[in-house]
């Protein structure tokens, strides 16, 4: 079984909701040249929590977040994290690999929001791993809309993007307390 799940997506409505917060939100834009795993990236933190499309979104992925771990027999007790990110990967932008936690049950999620018709690079990168250690690494194609889930220990990355512009919106689901 794939380290990932993918083939979801999100309503057009939601994604146009997102692109137009960012395009209206630049001001919040913040450049991070460098920053523990990811380079030359731009970030907007979502705060409106409580923002209807949002809630749709969080709704809709928390079902694929449970569906995804039942396909592998791992619990089901995860709660949305309240840090959703809008990431913009230009020119020159990648995100090494890493995992975001070494427990298996916490997951992201990776929704494609936009890429340009002249972009060159930026695809994920998922590894595969026997006992913790990376063996290969996958590359993984995404669609406007798709939905990409994978769990907190999965390694993964984004390659170089070579020209054009990737933007993607990404969730966290966390072990309840």
């Amino acid at each position: 079984m794939a380290d990932y799940s993918k083939g979801t997506f999100i309503s057009n409505e939601i994604i146009n909701y997102f692109n137009k917060y960012w395009e209206d939100n630049q001001d919040k834009v913040e450049h991070i040249p460098y920053l523990d795993n990811v380079v030359n990236i731009k970030q907007l933190r979502l705060n409106n929590v409580l923002n209807p499309n949002i809630l749709e979104t969080q709704f809709i992925l928390y079902d694929l977040v449970n569906s995804h771990n039942k396909n592998r027999n791992i619990k089901n007790n995860l709660v949305p994290s309240p840090a959703y990110y809008i990431l913009e990967y230009t020119k020159d932008s990648f995100a090494n690999i890493h995992v975001d936690s070494l427990k298996d049950n916490g997951c992201t999620t990776v929704i494609l929001l936009h890429k340009s018709v002249d972009l060159s690079g930026g695809y994920i990168l998922i590894g595969k791993k026997e006992s913790s250690n990376l063996t290969s690494i996958d590359v993984v194609e995404q669609s406007i809309g798709e939905v990409m889930i994978y769990n907190g220990n999965t390694f993964h990355g984004v390659s170089k993007v070579y020209n054009g512009t990737r933007r993607v919106l990404i969730t966290w689901f966390d072990e309840k307390e």
